[in-house]
């Protein structure tokens, strides 16, 4: 994001596509992720976009990404496991704590849930679409690190979410704001209704999205 300029719209839409499509499928494993952050999101080059089958060259030896946008990988697994509740879990230590659902920041910090993972790519999916990492998104005047998750919640939700319906429309602006309005977490919700309404209310939303 420091590095490029803001992609296409057709280009924003499909990385958010890609994004939510790898956790939904993921939670249908049965894992759960719990360390998602834009820094685990990675892009490769150009090379190895060829070996990937994702770029070739035209006849003046230009390359053409043949699928019209980078690849997304989601990454960072070392904190993942099954989404069992007699799994072992090491909790929230060693996780970025400006991605992380105010919830599972308490102490002590209750079980992992489906829930928190889209909370996490709901801030993914703002990144996208404000093409800013959240720590830049100019909402703070200190560090984003001094604040707490709760306060942190509030501005994202109340503050940063209203910026993206002239940017990516209503339906994109309405997907990240379930992710981030406890839309997933709510009291009594079992996990895999909140897995459930993700696949239909932002999986599916968000292909609707096109430009």
């Amino acid at each position: 994001m420091k590095q490029q300029p803001r992609p296409s719209l057709e280009c924003l839409f499909r990385l958010a596509q890609s994004l939510v499509k790898s956790l939904h499928c993921f939670h249908r494993a049965n894992w759960l992720h719990k360390n998602i952050s834009s820094h685990n999101v990675l892009f490769f080059s150009d090379t190895q976009e060829v070996a990937a089958g994702n770029i070739s060259h035209d006849e003046h030896g230009s390359s053409i990404n043949v699928s019209g946008y980078p690849t997304p990988y989601l990454v960072g697994f070392n904190h993942s496991r099954p989404s069992d509740p007699t799994a072992f879990t090491s909790g929230p230590l060693g996780l970025d704590k400006s991605y992380m659902h105010p919830e599972y920041a308490k102490l002590p910090e209750p079980r992992f849930r489906r829930g928190y993972d889209y909370y996490s790519v709901g801030l993914l999916l703002l990144e996208i679409g404000l093409w800013k990492p959240i720590s830049q998104a100019g909402l703070f005047e200190a560090d984003i690190e001094s604040f707490v998750p709760s306060v942190l919640q509030a501005v994202w939700r109340d503050e940063a979410v209203s910026l993206l319906g002239p940017l990516m429309g209503a339906i994109y602006k309405r997907s990240v704001l379930l992710c981030l309005n406890d839309h997933f977490t709510g009291a009594g919700m079992s996990d895999y209704v909140a897995m459930e309404r993700f696949g239909k209310e932002v999986v599916e939303e968000l292909n609707r999205c096109c430009a």
